[in-house]
């Protein structure tokens, strides 16, 4: 005679059950168990590549335009413009670190800063408008933070200001842009 086990639903989860045998049956086969707990890991971390890049460091200076991902600190030394879009309020800064001078745009939360403030911005753009630079965060998972400390070190004649030159695309030969075609390069004039 077959031995039946006895079926105890209050003792173990359902999804780890053996296999049921029912009066007149064997069980053939090893009941299916759940995966290990570094597999579960390993699945629900995320593999978009923009979470796992490491945001560098830069100083004003070496930012160049259609730049993405840096991390820069600064501080505020004025407020230039505010004007109500479609899109809702943008608010233009003139900030300052230890390099040079630019300009930084923020949309709707510009009357949170003021002139003074220290910012840190995380996962930043650097785009072109009007032929002038100039830095944002990004709008996909880019942050603007005020941090505290007590001094902070900035250029104090507002020069070199980036957002003074106009760019532009650099003439290159035809080779190079047969090569490089999705690659811009840009070189700074002095708008006049």
């Amino acid at each position: 005679m077959a031995t039946v086990r006895p079926r105890c639903t209050k003792l173990m989860p359902r999804k780890i059950l053996p296999q049921e045998v029912f009066p007149g049956e064997r069980a053939t086969e090893k009941p299916k168990r759940d995966p290990p707990t570094k597999t579960l890991i390993k699945e629900l971390v995320p593999t978009d590549s923009r979470q796992k890049a490491t945001h560098t460091k830069l100083d004003i200076i070496d930012l160049r335009p259609l730049m993405r991902g840096f991390t820069i600190e600064c501080i505020i030394l004025d407020v230039l413009l505010s004007r109500n879009t479609n899109s809702g309020m943008v608010f233009s800064f003139l900030v300052a670190d230890t390099t040079a001078v630019c300009t930084l745009v923020v949309w709707q939360y510009g009357e949170c800063l003021n002139p003074g403030d220290m910012l840190r911005i995380t996962n930043g753009e650097v785009r072109i408008y009007d032929g002038k630079m100039e830095i944002c965060a990004s709008k996909r998972d880019g942050t603007i933070r005020r941090y505290d400390e007590n001094v902070m070190k900035f250029v104090e004649t507002e020069e070199p200001n980036l957002s003074k030159f106009l760019w532009c695309e650099a003439p290159s030969s035809p080779l190079d842009i047969a090569l490089n075609w999705k690659k811009f390069s840009f070189h700074p004039q002095l708008n006049q």
